[in-house]
Protein backbone atom coordinates (compact mmCIF):
# COMPACT_ATOMS: atom_id res chain seq x y z
CA UNK A 1 0.00 0.00 0.00
CA UNK A 2 2.83 2.37 0.85
CA UNK A 3 4.42 1.57 -2.48
CA UNK A 4 1.25 2.58 -4.31
CA UNK A 5 1.03 5.85 -2.38
CA UNK A 6 4.67 6.67 -3.11
CA UNK A 7 4.31 5.88 -6.81
CA UNK A 8 1.19 8.02 -7.02
CA UNK A 9 2.97 10.89 -5.30
CA UNK A 10 5.91 10.65 -7.70
CA UNK A 11 3.68 10.61 -10.79
CA UNK A 12 1.62 13.55 -9.48
CA UNK A 13 4.76 15.54 -8.70
CA UNK A 14 6.10 14.89 -12.21
CA UNK A 15 2.80 16.11 -13.65
CA UNK A 16 2.98 19.26 -11.52
CA UNK A 17 6.56 19.89 -12.65
CA UNK A 18 5.59 19.54 -16.31
CA UNK A 19 2.67 21.91 -15.77
CA UNK A 20 4.90 24.50 -14.07
CA UNK A 21 7.50 24.29 -16.83
CA UNK A 22 4.79 24.79 -19.44
CA UNK A 23 3.50 27.87 -17.61
CA UNK A 24 6.94 29.42 -17.34
CA UNK A 25 7.79 28.57 -20.92
CA UNK A 26 5.01 30.85 -22.14
CA UNK A 27 6.58 33.82 -20.33
CA UNK A 28 10.14 33.27 -21.52
CA UNK A 29 11.08 35.29 -24.58
CA UNK A 30 12.07 33.04 -27.44
CA UNK A 31 15.25 34.11 -29.20
CA UNK A 32 15.31 34.05 -33.00
CA UNK A 33 16.41 30.69 -34.20
CA UNK A 34 19.04 30.20 -36.84
CA UNK A 35 17.73 26.76 -37.53
CA UNK A 36 14.36 26.68 -39.34
CA UNK A 37 13.60 23.18 -38.20
CA UNK A 38 11.29 23.08 -35.14
CA UNK A 39 11.40 20.33 -32.65
CA UNK A 40 8.52 17.94 -32.24
CA UNK A 41 8.13 18.96 -28.59
CA UNK A 42 7.86 22.65 -29.52
CA UNK A 43 5.05 21.87 -31.95
CA UNK A 44 3.15 19.97 -29.28
CA UNK A 45 3.73 22.68 -26.65
CA UNK A 46 2.49 25.38 -29.04
CA UNK A 47 -0.70 23.42 -29.76
CA UNK A 48 -1.62 23.08 -26.08
CA UNK A 49 -4.14 25.66 -24.82
CA UNK A 50 -2.13 26.47 -21.70
CA UNK A 51 -4.12 29.60 -20.84
CA UNK A 52 -7.40 27.68 -20.80
CA UNK A 53 -5.85 24.83 -18.80
CA UNK A 54 -4.42 27.33 -16.31
CA UNK A 55 -7.80 29.08 -15.92
CA UNK A 56 -9.61 25.76 -15.48
CA UNK A 57 -7.12 24.57 -12.84
CA UNK A 58 -7.36 27.91 -11.06
CA UNK A 59 -11.14 27.65 -10.76
CA UNK A 60 -10.93 23.95 -9.80
CA UNK A 61 -8.42 24.64 -7.03
CA UNK A 62 -10.48 27.60 -5.79
CA UNK A 63 -13.66 25.54 -5.58
CA UNK A 64 -11.86 22.60 -4.02
CA UNK A 65 -10.26 24.76 -1.33
CA UNK A 66 -13.62 26.36 -0.52
CA UNK A 67 -15.25 22.93 -0.19
CA UNK A 68 -12.38 21.73 1.98
CA UNK A 69 -12.77 24.81 4.18
CA UNK A 70 -16.48 24.04 4.65
CA UNK A 71 -15.64 20.43 5.50
CA UNK A 72 -13.08 21.51 8.09
CA UNK A 73 -15.60 23.91 9.61
CA UNK A 74 -18.21 21.12 9.83
CA UNK A 75 -15.74 18.78 11.53
CA UNK A 76 -14.77 21.56 13.93
CA UNK A 77 -18.42 22.18 14.73
CA UNK A 78 -19.03 18.47 15.39
CA UNK A 79 -16.01 18.23 17.69
CA UNK A 80 -17.17 21.29 19.62
CA UNK A 81 -20.63 19.75 20.04
CA UNK A 82 -19.07 16.50 21.25
CA UNK A 83 -16.79 18.35 23.69
CA UNK A 84 -19.74 20.31 25.08
CA UNK A 85 -21.68 17.05 25.60
CA UNK A 86 -18.71 15.64 27.47
CA UNK A 87 -18.48 18.74 29.63
CA UNK A 88 -22.18 18.55 30.53
CA UNK A 89 -21.97 14.86 31.45
CA UNK A 90 -18.60 15.09 33.22
CA UNK A 91 -19.00 13.18 36.51
CA UNK A 92 -15.70 14.50 37.90
CA UNK A 93 -16.98 18.07 37.73
CA UNK A 94 -18.20 18.09 41.33
CA UNK A 95 -16.09 16.91 44.23
CA UNK A 96 -18.96 14.81 45.63
CA UNK A 97 -19.14 12.73 42.45
CA UNK A 98 -15.46 11.78 42.56
CA UNK A 99 -15.97 9.32 45.35
CA UNK A 100 -18.77 7.61 43.44
CA UNK A 101 -16.54 7.08 40.44
CA UNK A 102 -13.80 5.56 42.58
CA UNK A 103 -16.32 3.21 44.15
CA UNK A 104 -17.68 2.32 40.71
CA UNK A 105 -14.20 1.35 39.55
CA UNK A 106 -13.61 -0.61 42.76
CA UNK A 107 -16.84 -2.51 42.19
CA UNK A 108 -15.83 -3.20 38.59
CA UNK A 109 -12.42 -4.43 39.73
CA UNK A 110 -14.07 -6.73 42.28
CA UNK A 111 -16.38 -8.16 39.61
CA UNK A 112 -13.40 -8.82 37.34
CA UNK A 113 -11.49 -10.47 40.21
CA UNK A 114 -14.50 -12.74 40.89
CA UNK A 115 -14.64 -13.74 37.23
CA UNK A 116 -10.94 -14.63 37.30
CA UNK A 117 -11.31 -16.66 40.50
CA UNK A 118 -14.30 -18.61 39.09
CA UNK A 119 -12.46 -19.65 35.92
Amino acid sequence: MYNFILQTAVILSLGVMIYLVARVRARVEILPETNERKDYVDKIMNKLPLARIDAALHTFFGKTLRKFKVLVMKVDNLTNIYINKLKKNDPTKNSENRGDIREMFKDQAEINDDKIDNS
